[in-house]
């Protein structure tokens, strides 16, 4: 037995021996059919290299990545109470086990690739014109992007992966940034931030109250322009003070028209003068009471007086209930801000995409030596045939139990 293993042993090296003897015989044909597949290999890398990304078959790829940490909550929170409690676990199979633990970036993972998140993007970066697609639009563009998205979660880190592969990288980096937005607006749609959402909610509000109390202000210094007052009491006041000026001027007037009538019986200059002075003082009475434009801009009728003054404290009582609102809001929106500071957001961005500036994939160099290698073998192959080929063709006998005798003028 010992013998026959040293004979097999002898046979295996003669056999190894004689292949060796093969591949040095044709050394020719192993270097030339290694260096054309070399070079075809070489030019193919290097022509889509140089074409440009959207016509090459093998162009340059960018894959920028954000990194993101979840915050792991027991489904004790809202969102986890919301998932872990509704009837939709149940429906689908889901032990209770699972819910003791729910996991913020399985689902993150989830959403990413669910279709309203797909739809999104493929809407706000007009995906259809990038690639032209005219047939079955909405699954070929949702399958685009799920081939070049991808996504991780490391629950030893709690970190979520988020990474696209294209040959634009500043395209691929604003996907990436998008996506993380989309995905935390997801997370607030269903209750994912309750308290930021009414944080948000207030800050859109106070801008709204903020803006209407500006325009009753203006209002207000519109009215104390006008009338040059502070308010309608004052104006109120100053008219009346210039009423009575007026009526008080005018009873002198006639006391001092009845003292010289007496005293001078004929209508002189003096006279005349007098009750064209007392004329006017009538005249300016009237107008006052009734509204002239001459002075309208300054005092309003006495008649308007009351419509002014209801206008003017609506606006005044607009504007304490905006105040009122608006103090309320900044409480409400500091116990928020308050409430926030003490609540673990569920992500925290990490490291948003940056816009690479090496390519990802392929790696040309990787690629030709590849290349190279299968071009030996190939070779290597080659040689072996011919030399079996050849070895047929020399000896008949092993020709006619291959193929028989009719076959034999095959390879002669």
């Amino acid at each position: 037995m010992k013998e026959m293993n040293n004979t097999d042993k002898y046979d295996d090296e003669l056999d190894l021996l004689r292949y060796v003897g093969v591949f040095i015989r044709y050394w020719y044909l192993i270097i030339i059919i290694t260096g054309s597949i070399s070079f075809i290999g070489l030019l193919y890398l290097f022509v889509t290299g140089i074409l440009p990304p959207e016509k090459s078959m093998l162009p340059d790829v960018f894959t920028p990545t954000a990194l993101i940490l979840v915050n792991e909550r027991t489904v004790g929170d809202s969102l986890g109470a919301l998932i872990s409690g509704s009837t939709l676990t149940s429906s689908m199979g889901i032990k209770s086990g699972f819910t003791d633990r729910f996991s913020y970036g399985r689902l993150a993972i989830k959403l990413l690739f669910s279709r309203d998140v797909i739809d999104k993007i493929v809407e706000d970066f007009k995906i259809d014109e990038k690639y032209k697609i005219k047939k079955n639009m909405k699954t070929m563009l949702r399958n685009i992007i799920k081939g070049h998205l991808r996504a991780s979660y490391d629950e030893d880190t709690m970190i979520v992966t988020i990474s696209y592969i294209d040959y634009d990288p500043y395209f691929a980096s604003n996907i990436v940034n998008r996506l993380i937005e989309v995905l935390n607006d997801k997370f607030i749609a269903i209750g994912g931030y309750k308290n930021a959402l009414k944080k948000d909610l207030l800050e859109t509000k106070m801008v709204d109250v903020e803006s209407e109390i500006s325009v009753l202000e203006a209002k207000i210094q519109q009215f104390q322009k006008k009338y040059g007052v502070l308010d309608i009491q004052s104006l109120a006041v100053e008219h009346v003070t210039m009423m009575a000026r007026f009526r008080s001027q005018l009873i002198l007037k006639e006391m001092e028209i009845k003292t010289y009538s007496d005293f001078s019986k004929i209508e002189d200059a003096v006279l005349k003068r007098l009750k064209a002075e007392r004329g006017h003082l009538i005249n300016l009475i009237e107008e006052f009471e009734s509204g002239f434009s001459e002075y309208q801009g300054i005092f309003p009728a006495q008649k308007e007086l009351p419509a002014i003054s209801q206008e003017f404290e609506h606006i005044q009582r607009d504007l304490r209930i905006q105040e009122a609102i608006h103090e309320t809001l900044v409480k409400q929106y500091e116990i928020i801000k308050l409430a926030l500071e003490g609540e673990e957001s569920i992500f925290q961005v990490i490291e948003k995409a940056d816009v690479p500036d090496l390519e990802t994939s392929p790696r040309r160099s990787r690629l030709f030596f590849m290349i190279t290698g299968i071009g030996f073998i190939v070779s290597l192959v080659v040689v072996v045939l011919v030399n079996i080929i050849n070895t047929i063709r020399k000896d008949p006998e092993r020709l006619k139990r291959l193929f028989g005798e009719k076959q034999k003028g095959m390879f002669s």
